[in-house]
């Protein structure tokens, strides 16, 4: 969300106690972290709790069978089990013919993969290089393909034609974009073939893999996310609108606010085309009856991790599973998402910063409150469930108090494969962490705990020259990015770095999220199937 790089940094830019503002919500190595943190808005938004649960089913018969009474067949369908590959949890995913590695993602919707002529834009929409021919595509370092996608879609290839009069076009909140035509091709994963599954096939971008292991990517959040416009001819996604909270400015990664002001200017509100909608190939899956309406992650915070499509993923637990509604929220600032579930939003009923809850933790100190303050004050603001973010993103105010109960030195930004995070030496044992959910009775709660692994991320790490304790001399020290980062302070993100460390299950029929708590060495055994 130390120095940094103002083209490449998403996210809000600020911390209480940092003297600079680091970008975080660009952890490496996914742009998928990217998320559009720019329109997220200004005041508190009003959570729909109440309703959310009782319309799930509702909307989700709206959607497949124009709201007649149909039943979803539970028995119906077929369960399988897919495995995650890397840092980035690739899937297999085979479209027509091709095998395509695709980053899984729940906090976007469309299916997208790099079309065979995709050309790499700078941020201004210039042509910048072009991804190497498919001879060339394995050789992710070559100079001229700073997109760095390992290969791409054979647009010939697509079987169903093209869409005509809609187009994809989506922009991240770091300022990168993609756009281009939607074709129509079966796609499959794991055993489950979706026929006539329409697909993004973006031909231009200003977009900037730092690992070179995927294609594209395969959305999983509610269809009424989708990034199609209406139009013949594929357009650049308008910029971000101005957002301001408080004091503090979000980075949507422009580099100041005469740059964004310029591209405006130049976006006039009559040439911004309408949304289009489309079914998505597992909301598509599920309404053809090839599988159930829920799935279920495990990851595992090094990489790789198991996707189970229909049924809980089956790895060691520790208790029970714990549910919460998902809320309809409005997170962009669009008028479609006001009424629609759109992401996996829940809201938790505090969290537990080294066995103190938030709740009664004043503002930079973690004494628990006492005399008029001692009633708890339970944390209002949502957070989106999100595999594309590679740690946790919440409100710098509950970051920040988290930070004060490591041990000296306190957490600090760094820069580490090119992007700032806040981190620490990577030997420490770091403070506990946790989500609390459960009912509003206060007795039936549960607390899930963050492995100390997923708090303290060994695998982003950097080396260092400090000075000694003697102010003189000079040592070297490894840092590692810390699995909570600060963003905005009414909306967060639980990404990788949280669910590493529980089982989660998406029911969109129940509408409700559902987490377990993972043993550790979990995953150990435990193997699903690739599409090949």
């Amino acid at each position: 969300m130390a120095s940094k790089q103002p083209t490449e940094s998403s996210a809000p830019q600020h911390h209480p106690q940092a003297t600079e503002q680091p970008a975080i919500f660009n952890p490496n190595p996914k742009p998928t972290t990217l998320r559009n943190s720019a329109t997220i808005p200004i005041t508190r938004t009003e959570a729909k709790i109440a309703d959310s649960k009782r319309n799930a089913f509702d909307v989700l018969r709206e959607i497949f069978f124009g709201g007649k009474k149909e039943q979803f067949d539970r028995d119906a369908g077929l369960s399988t089990t897919v495995n995650l590959i890397g840092a980035s949890y690739l899937a297999h995913v085979t479209i027509g013919s091709q095998v395509l590695p695709l980053l899984v993602d729940t906090g976007s919707s469309d299916l997208w993969v790099a079309s065979s002529d995709f050309h790499c834009l700078e941020k201004d929409g210039q042509r910048r290089m072009e991804t190497p021919s498919p001879s060339e595509a394995a050789n992710v370092e070559n100079e001229g393909n700073k997109c760095k996608f390992p290969m791409t879609y054979a647009n010939p290839n697509v079987s169903g034609g093209f869409v005509p009069d809609e187009y994809f076009s989506i922009r991240y909140g770091n300022g990168q974009f993609l756009y281009g035509s939607y074709g129509v091709d079966d796609v499959s994963l794991g055993g489950i073939t979706v026929p006539n599954q329409r697909i993004a096939l973006p031909t231009a971008g200003y977009f900037k893999s730092s690992t070179g292991d995927f294609a594209g990517i395969l959305g999983l959040a509610y269809p009424a996310m989708v990034a199609a416009r209406k139009g013949a001819t594929p357009k650049e996604p308008p910029p971000p609108p101005s957002l301001v909270l408080g004091s503090d400015t979000v980075n949507d990664g422009y580099e100041d606010n005469e740059e964004k002001e310029g591209r405006k200017e130049n976006t006039k509100e009559e040439d911004i085309d309408e949304f289009g909608e489309y079914d998505t190939w597992f909301f598509n899956a599920v309404q053809k009856g090839l599988t159930k309406p829920l799935f279920s992650l495990a990851l595992d915070v090094d990489g790789g991790g198991l996707l189970r499509i229909g049924e809980v993923v089956d790895v060691a637990v520790e208790g029970e599973f714990w549910s919460t509604p998902i809320l309809k929220v409005n997170l962009v600032g669009e008028p479609r998402a006001a009424d629609n579930f759109t992401f996996y939003t829940i809201m938790a009923d505090d969290y537990i910063l080294d066995g103190i809850p938030f709740s009664q933790v004043t503002a930079h100190d973690t004494q628990p409150r006492t005399g008029d303050n001692a009633t708890p004050d339970p944390p209002s603001f949502p957070v989106v469930v999100d595999s594309g973010w590679t740690t946790n993103v919440l409100p710098p105010s509950l970051v920040s108090a988290f930070y004060d109960t490591f041990p000296d030195p306190k957490p600090q930004p760094v820069v580490i494969d090119g992007e700032t995070l806040f981190a620490v030496p990577c030997g420490v044992m770091p403070p506990s962490f946790g989500v609390k959910l459960g009912g509003s009775d206060g007795e039936s709660q549960t607390v899930l705990e963050m492995h100390a692994e997923s708090i303290v991320i060994s695998r982003l790490n950097t080396t260092n020259t400090v000075m000694n304790d003697d102010g003189v001399t000079e040592k070297t020290v490894s840092f590692c990015a810390l699995g909570l980062q600060p963003g905005v302070e009414f909306a967060g993100v639980l990404g990788d770095a949280f669910l590493s460390s529980v089982v989660a299950v998406f029911d969109v029929e129940e509408g409700e999220m559902r987490f377990a708590q993972r043993r550790r060495g979990g995953l150990d055994g435990a193997q699903g199937r690739e599409e090949l």
